[in-house]
């Protein structure tokens, strides 16, 4: 503790007004400058500190070790960390005995990253004084960021060895238990902490950050709450706060809290993408690719911004700028999976005589969707190879644009002779140059069993009323499943409706709530017979329509130009664009969108008013 955090408001404002008056009477007296200074410091008055110290190094030379300390620690304070270190390293040389500038020396350099020198620079800290629990400390931190982690464990222990009251140390050691997936070891640093000091704002935050990985969104809103409640006023702070918001689904308050990160700190920026994200998932699409914007200015290469802006152009219909951004899926932290071929990745070029692989990725219905782009392939006079899934094999056998279909994951990098080139198929749009107008159409795509057909033609006849399918929930394993879904029991606002036979696409467990739904009209559950998507497909082309949530069967049943109403949260995918009723991609395609996040209710009544029009025709 300062000597001036042993006094009050009052007495310390009395001891400022003395020593401005006594300077002014005496401007020459350099000994009230450094007694002026040292109060202005230890108030956090950085500014009017270093202007007190300017000169003195010079003229008290009997001070000159102590105002060197001082002054190091007032410039490191307003991020002034070159002049610092230079002010550091001559005080070294003129005292090569004192440890605590070579502590001070090795923080500055931490500050800039230059954490190789930093590490020697505490070593020798350490050699002058082997008990120093700070130099330990930033010698932990120094050798974590230089991805020594064991070392660093070992420094940070040493440092709450010699110092167990040191709170710091147990901070940074947690922290480095949380980077390494260790977050049940790392709360306890944390609360060693707050033992240590139940105000360190710094710890509180930290628990925020445990809680958070631990998926625990409430409780670390709480000690983010606490933090700032301690006077914790720091971007990271509000950063961290802002990312538990939105994992809340309170993106309002996440974008004022993220806000208020970048304002105290511009640089700052994760801030800067997460409220790209924040204000993509209100629909806020020119705040949102701004956003990105600034985040990708600070880091110049950053995936993930740009992949994720990608995707917002891609909703708003920049197609160009859209269909670049999305070629940066493979490069962020993610699921999408690189492969790796030995042949090159075709990028546009001529295709005559040449045999090209397409690399499956993401979903079911991606597929679907983008198998629209082997015609185009075949008529460059390419040979195709499909690379399938093992879900879909049936379906894509079906398909007259593939000349070899393979099961996913059957082509190893070794496998040099068997194909030219390959491409990715989500990559097709970008390579193509795909704008709205160019979309290429998706008429034949799949020549469905004639068999199939009319198995399925004989199962779902003997009802005069029109047959309509539905499905109410996407795969569980999907990310976006929780609000993509909806619930079987929406659907009972059709009971009205007479005209109408039901028929349930649903698979999977979802499909068992059938069973226990009360809607007030019959559906006939057809998922029990439903072998694969050749199935599917066979019974949509013996439906009138089919209303879905965004699912496969959405993609399945436009591809096969089958009328078809694709029920939209309001977060929804960019495929559909923004504000759309209709779908390029599919022309016989109804859109029905959420007006409020997870409000199903007012859409099923618009839906519900459009099947009584519908069924009444």
């Amino acid at each position: 503790m300062s000597p001036v955090d042993k006094i009050g408001a009052d007495e310390r404002a009395a001891m400022l007004s003395v020593l401005e008056a006594a300077l002014v009477e005496e401007p020459g007296r350099l000994d009230l400058r450094k007694q002026l200074g040292d109060l202005y410091r230890d108030l956090g008055q950085w500014g009017k500190a270093e202007r007190c110290y300017d000169g003195l190094l010079e003229h008290l030379p009997e001070h000159r070790l102590e105002l060197s300390l001082s002054l190091g620690a007032v410039l490191r304070q307003q991020g002034k960390i070159d002049q610092a270190i230079t002010l550091y390293e001559r005080a070294i040389a003129e005292n090569p005995k004192v440890a605590e500038l070579y502590h001070n020396l090795g923080n500055a350099l931490n500050d800039v990253s230059r954490y190789i020198e930093a590490i020697e620079i505490f070593e020798a800290a350490l050699a002058l004084k082997p008990d120093y629990s700070s130099a330990y400390l930033g010698l932990g931190i120094a050798l974590g960021k230089n991805f020594q982690k064991d070392k660093a464990f070992d420094s940070f222990k040493l440092a709450i060895r010699y110092n167990p009251e040191n709170k710091v140390a147990y901070l940074e050691l947690g922290k480095l238990l949380l980077e390494h997936n260790q977050p049940a070891d790392a709360r306890i640093c944390f609360e060693s902490a707050l033992a240590i000091d139940p105000d360190y704002g710094y710890a509180l935050e930290a628990m925020g950050c445990v809680s958070s990985d631990l998926g625990d969104y409430e409780a670390a809103l709480g000690y983010y709450r606490q933090a700032l409640a301690t006077g914790g006023a720091w971007p990271t702070l509000f950063s961290n706060m802002g990312n538990c918001l939105m994992q809340l689904e309170r993106y309002e308050d996440a974008i004022e809290a993220l806000t208020t990160a970048t304002d105290l700190s511009p640089t700052l920026s994760v801030a800067h993408y997460n409220l790209g994200v924040a204000y993509s998932k209100l629909n806020r699409l020119p705040e949102s690719i701004q956003s990105y914007d600034q985040a990708i200015a600070l880091v110049h290469h950053y995936p993930k911004a740009q992949f994720n802006q990608g995707l917002v152009y891609l909703k708003q219909g920049d197609w160009e700028q859209g269909w670049a951004g999305y070629e940066y899926r493979f490069q962020q932290d993610s699921y999408y999976e690189q492969r790796q071929f030995s042949q090159p990745q075709w990028r546009g070029q001529s295709l005559k005589g040449k045999r090209i692989l397409i690399a499956a990725e993401q979903g079911f219905g991606d597929a679907i969707q983008y198998a629209r782009y082997l015609p185009l392939l075949k008529a460059q006079g390419a040979t195709v190879l499909f690379e399938c899934p093992g879900e879909l094999m049936t379906l894509f056998d079906q398909c007259p644009y593939i000349d070899v279909l393979v099961p996913k994951d059957a082509f190893s990098p070794h496998q040099d002779q068997t194909f030219d080139v390959f491409c990715y198929l989500m990559s097709l749009p970008y390579y193509f140059k795909t704008q709205e107008d160019t979309i290429p159409a998706s008429e034949n795509i799949f020549e469905c069993s004639r068999k199939r057909q009319a198995y399925w033609q004989n199962r779902l006849s003997g009802h005069a009323r029109k047959k309509v399918g539905i499905v109410w929930a996407s795969k569980p394993d999907n990310p976006t499943s929780a609000y993509r879904s909806c619930r079987l029991s929406d659907f009972a606002v059709f009971r009205d409706i007479h005209q109408v036979q039901f028929y349930s696409l649903q698979k999977g467990e979802a499909a068992l709530s059938l069973y226990s739904t009360e809607l007030g009209f019959p559906v006939v559950d057809l998922s029990p017979d439903i072998r694969d998507f050749a199935d599917t497909a066979a019974i949509i082309q013996n439906l009138d329509l089919v209303i879905s949530v965004d699912t496969s069967v959405v993609h399945l049943a436009g591809t096969l130009r089958c009328p078809t109403w694709v029920l939209l949260p309001f977060q929804s995918d960019w495929r559909w664009l923004q504000n759309r009723l209709d779908s390029p991609w599919y022309p016989s395609a109804r859109l029905f969108r959420q007006e409020v996040h997870q409000n199903w209710r007012t859409l099923f009544d618009k839906v519900h008013a459009a099947l009584k029009v519908y069924a009444s025709e």
